[in-house]
């Protein structure tokens, strides 16, 4: 049995916000509860925080939220031999 692939949605059929108080998203729908969890319980708070930004992807034709991005800046430290070897490559 062939998979079934969902239809290709153009960047023309959507429009993006961020999020805001006026937001409805504890009906966003994803196979990862992981990704919902934080959306409805975190995205904003962090924002506000200024710990992050979320961008909130909606189907004009519907105003179905689809998607969304969260953007953050952040540092990973290295350790060990990682830190060396990028030590060697960068100096």
């Amino acid at each position: 049995m062939e998979e079934q692939l969902s239809p290709k949605i153009n960047l023309e059929e959507l429009y993006i916000e961020i999020i805001s108080t006026m937001h409805e998203v504890n009906n966003f729908k994803s196979y990862e509860s992981e990704l919902v969890d934080f959306l409805v319980e975190d995205a904003l708070d962090n924002q506000n925080k200024q710990l992050s930004i979320t961008y909130l992807w909606f189907l004009k034709s519907t105003k179905e939220l689809i998607a969304y991005v969260t953007v953050l800046a952040d540092a990973i430290s290295l350790q060990g031999e990682m830190n060396e070897y990028f030590k060697q490559k960068w100096l």
